[in-house]
């Protein structure tokens, strides 16, 4: 009798066991769907933004080939600003690409924050190689612009043009690495969540 009493409350906790587990899963999968939309929503504007730019560039590119020739910039100087472009339209392209859809919603979340953490380095190594280009371009520039004309106007706007198109990049740059840190930090509370 009492073994009958104590095999049907053994198998109402297991019963209860099975349950909670049941339950606790549920509630990992929804903690899991939850830290992916957080993610989610943090690289959706770096994507976003990367695309846009890469429009932009494109539509960009004739426009100041055009322009650079009208100021009797050398050859020479529009092709180095041209490669400029399209090596930045490119490596965009590319680098957003290593973020996809299809890797945010399928991989698990620590294959993701290592992604994500691939992605900013090489996002921190297009700075580092860009500035130093950009600034010998800058050099050629000016030299290219004093040797053809005797005033400084156009030197002066372009410039000024130069500084405001810097000051965008380096406010698009920098909101990009405050949303990534975003993304890889929910990444990591995550994981430092499931290790707990």
């Amino acid at each position: 009798m009492e073994t009958n009493q104590v095999n049907t409350e053994l198998e109402m906790l297991k019963e209860q066991l099975a349950e909670f587990k049941g339950r606790l899963n549920k509630q990992e999968i929804i903690n899991e769907r939850l830290i992916r939309q957080a993610m989610k929503s943090h690289v959706s504007w770096i994507k976003n933004m990367n695309y846009w730019m890469s429009v932009v560039g494109c539509i960009i590119l004739p426009i100041i080939i055009v322009f650079f020739s009208k100021l009797h910039v050398s050859w020479f100087c529009n092709a180095f600003i041209a490669l400029l472009i399209i090596g930045e339209i490119i490596f965009n392209i590319y680098n957003v690409h290593t973020i996809n859809d299809k890797l945010m919603s399928e991989e698990n979340i620590v294959t993701v924050r290592q992604k994500l953490l691939a992605y900013k380095k090489r996002e921190k190594w297009q700075i580092i190689i860009e500035t130093p280009l950009v600034i010998i371009w800058i050099i050629l520039f000016l030299y290219d612009i004093s040797a053809f004309h005797s005033t400084t106007d156009p030197a002066i706007g372009c410039i000024m043009g130069g500084l405001i198109g810097m000051g965008v990049m380096s406010f698009i740059y920098f909101r990009e690495m405050r949303s990534l840190n975003r993304a890889i930090q929910v990444g990591e509370d995550f994981t430092n969540e499931q290790e707990q």
